[in-house]
């Protein structure tokens, strides 16, 4: 293997290095939105619950009304 056939390899090695160092920062970066999704979504669903339960309560209420 000549010395710029290994020059050129350690600058491919180089360039992926570096892809794959921003790929993992990504990666950290969708973990954390997925999780704050996932407490979306939690909360988004606690209120529904919580919603249902008052206005269900209010509607019922109306209804035994004379």
């Amino acid at each position: 293997m000549s010395a710029s056939q290994m020059a050129q390899l350690n600058e491919q090695f180089a360039i992926l290095q570096a892809n794959l160092a921003e790929f993992d920062g990504l990666i950290k970066d969708v973990s954390v939105q997925y999780q704050s999704l996932q407490d979306l979504a939690i909360m988004h669903g606690s209120m529904f619950m919580a919603s249902q339960t008052v206005f269900g309560n209010n509607y019922n209420m109306e209804e035994e009304r004379p």
